[in-house]
């Protein structure tokens, strides 16, 4: 079975969203968007494939 790994650029982006959006909101705002964005990618993590192409 493959498993989709988060490349470093990706952890990167993710972590430098979570500083915007706590400098511009709040650090819960910062925290449930980053837990929504893991969310929404945790079965591309499992079934890679069925993402879509790039």
């Amino acid at each position: 079975m493959t498993i989709a790994v988060p490349s470093d650029a990706a952890e990167t982006n993710v972590d430098q969203m979570a500083v915007h959006l706590a400098a511009d909101a709040s650090g819960p705002i910062a925290t449930r968007s980053v837990n929504a964005i893991a969310t929404a990618c945790a079965p591309i993590r499992h079934f890679p494939l069925a993402a879509p192409a790039r």
